[in-house]
């Protein structure tokens, strides 16, 4: 999904101002580590991200998917500033190659060791730093052209394969679809054409989650163990509040590693990811600081069931998804 805002963005982000040279990366151990990374990033190549991970993330199989799926969403980075540089740690903003209108700041923490491992990096959307180049405002007549030209180039690419329509007051702008449904089949992408969305499911969980504390079924301030008693561990049930799964901020963790490669197959019910990942602790203490947390929103999902006495499924069907009459 981000690939498409990508797309919208870059289509709308012509005749940028041309970039001041890129600032050097020092050579502390941090930044030899984040140089590296941006290197096998922006490669594509799958040896090369095998490489580094081995020998800079190797406690997490997973990270060639994930960066893989970096490259493929944003074309890979350019390093803009340096904001802050230690042994150890470095911080940096970077302007995203497929569209140079967009910024991000990433973090790496190393180990101090040789070859120096990866203890934490974070990588998050920032708005364009002060004196950026900024996007020339283009009319909606040529703002349709712009990224009608850039989905056919994408498509052709095969960076985007998907569906979309832009509205506005109620009326349809433009609307279409590019790419295969299925590339074995040869089967084209149409407006009818069902696609996974992944994690926007999550706006659905939060709003099933807020629609049960409007009836008073829940509460904001109610942890896990007064709703689930028989959660596994005892100090994540008492101290993580529905509030902090909702913002991420429960330190409950993720569900993707070893673990979940281990037993995927396995995974089929909400009740199977709290048998795998629930008795483990907490990353940090509630409401600290925030992280990510996929199984956060699982676990909303458990506590919908139990409170609804519905499936997750259902209640979201008959509550959010159905057409009023």
């Amino acid at each position: 999904m981000r690939a498409i805002f990508s797309l919208v963005v870059a289509a709308l982000s012509l005749h940028l101002a041309r970039a001041a040279a890129p600032p050097e990366i020092p050579s502390t151990s941090a930044g030899k580590v984040l140089a590296g990374y941006l290197d096998a990033v922006n490669s594509g190549n799958k040896g090369k991200l095998e490489a580094f991970i081995k020998a800079h993330r190797p406690d997490r199989p997973d990270a060639l998917d994930r960066m893989l799926d970096l490259r493929w969403n944003t074309g890979g980075f350019d390093v803009y500033s340096i904001e802050s540089s230690q042994a150890l740690d470095i911080q940096a903003v970077l302007r995203e190659r497929e569209d140079n209108g967009r910024y991000d700041r990433m973090s790496v923490t190393v180990s101090d060791g040789d070859p120096a491992v990866i203890t934490k990096i974070t990588l998050s959307l920032i708005p364009p730093p002060a004196g950026a180049p900024a996007p020339e405002r283009l009319t909606q007549q040529a703002a349709v052209a712009a990224w009608k030209a850039q989905i056919d180039k994408a498509a052709s690419h095969g960076t985007f394969s998907g569906a979309w329509l832009w509205a506005k007051n109620g009326q349809a702008i433009t609307s279409g679809a590019k790419g295969k449904a299925d590339r074995e089949k040869g089967i084209d992408n149409t407006l009818d054409t069902r696609f996974r969305i992944g994690s926007m499911n999550k706006m659905f969980t939060a709003v099933a989650t807020l629609q049960l504390v409007e009836r008073g079924k829940l509460s904001l301030d109610d942890t896990i163990g007064k709703i689930l008693p028989d959660y596994p561990n005892a100090g994540v049930a008492s101290t993580v509040k529905v509030r902090h799964l909702l913002s991420h901020t429960g330190g409950t963790g993720d569900i993707f590693g070893p673990e979940f490669a281990a037993h995927r197959l396995e995974l089929k019910t909400l009740q199977d990811y709290v048998k795998l990942y629930g008795k483990r602790d907490l990353q940090f203490e509630p409401g600290t600081k925030w992280e990510y947390s996929n199984y956060g929103f699982l676990l909303l999902g458990v506590l919908i069931e139990k409170v609804s006495g519905k499936s997750y499924y259902d209640y979201v069907a008959e509550n959010i998804y159905k057409l009023p009459a």
